[in-house]
């Protein structure tokens, strides 16, 4: 009774080894740890074959991981055996209900001469599936025929079960990994396209600056001529500014590119507001008049005379601003307030 006691025992040691190596092959994506599942397989039946197959969309298994007898030369698959054409292995894949055979030579088998030639006379076939779906197989040669106990059976079923979480864990791994890998290289991608847009506006800024700066010099000159008319004097002044501006906003282009990799940079500096305001409001006037209306500013004389602000980037707000109520304003004028808060 003592030593029945204690093969119980062992024989439930190595059930429960097996399994949970199976457990922990589920929580890993190390290709060795098929194999040691599958040794704990063959030692705990005594047989010399135990094979993980991949199933794949064109009926066709693919060998995950296999231990065999190393005096034994096995190719289950590239014998066509495995095959989901295979009448008996459609129902293991259709049904998840496992295929047992106690001797291939006497009732149901999968192809007896090839599984003799393979030197099996029993084997033990299981579906591994994800989520009802089948995704591969068990398969447990036996090198004499044996009856295979139903607790085995259902020790096996359990070990599938687990494999098949092992396999969804990896393709899920897997999956993410070329996931980020996609998500690196559009990072990178996007990178690369930022820098060569920054590089093309710095070139055209540049290509810019040139004749802008010649059309600003001349009309500094032409200001400065004292035989021009008022009139004369005050359009060059209005064509002087509006250089100004344009060049400004080049120089501003590149801010864009600044922005976006967040080193945007703010210039103070101290101006005449009424100067300021006066600049602007002459400049969008002939766009204004184009449109058959009024621009005038309002503002009280509390206003403090200077200010401290970006003065370039300031200008560009309210041109903006002023830009947009023209676009908008069929008819009457615009008039551009300026307040001063607390």
């Amino acid at each position: 009774e003592r030593s029945k006691a204690e093969a119980a025992l062992a024989n439930e040691l190595q059930r429960t080894t097996v399994l949970n190596s199976a457990t922990d092959q589920a929580n890993s994506v190390d290709a060795d740890r098929y194999k040691e599942t599958l040794e704990r397989i063959t030692d705990y039946f005594s047989v010399p074959y135990g094979g993980i197959y991949y199933f794949t969309e064109d009926d066709t298994l693919t060998l995950v991981g296999e231990c065999i007898d190393p005096d034994r030369e096995i190719e289950l698959a590239g014998m066509g055996v495995l095959s989901a054409n295979n009448p008996l292995i459609y129902n293991v894949l259709t049904s998840g209900e496992p295929l047992v055979v106690n001797d291939v030579c006497q009732g149901s088998r999968i192809d007896e001469a090839v599984l003799l030639a393979a030197g099996f006379e029993a084997v033990l076939v299981l579906r591994i599936a994800e989520s009802q779906t089948a995704t591969g197989l068990l398969v447990i040669g036996s090198a004499e025929p044996r009856s295979w106990a139903t607790e085995d059976i259902a020790l096996m079923e359990a070990v599938a079960a687990q494999i098949g979480r092992a396999i969804a864990h990896h393709k899920l791994l897997v999956k993410e990994q070329q996931t980020r890998c996609a998500l690196e290289t559009a990072r990178q991608s996007a990178e690369h396209a930022n820098q060569a847009k920054s590089d093309f506006l710095a070139k055209m800024t540049h290509e810019l600056r040139t004749p802008l700066n010649s059309i600003i010099g001349f009309t500094q000159l032409l200001g400065d001529d004292t035989t021009l008319s008022p009139g004369h004097r005050q359009t060059i002044g209005i064509i002087n500014s509006s250089g100004n501006h344009l060049l400004e906003t080049v120089n501003g282009i590149l801010d864009m590119s600044k922005i976006e990799q967040g080193q945007i940079e703010l210039n103070v500096e101290s101006f005449h507001l009424d100067h300021f305001i006066q600049e602007v409001v002459v400049m969008m006037r002939s766009r204004a008049e184009d449109s058959q209306l009024t621009l005038i500013a309002e503002y009280p004389k509390r206003l403090p005379v200077r200010v401290s602000a970006d003065k370039v980037k300031l200008r560009q707000v309210l041109i903006n601003f002023i830009g947009n109520a023209i676009k908008f304003t069929e008819q009457g004028g615009i008039t551009l307030r300026v307040t001063a808060l607390g």
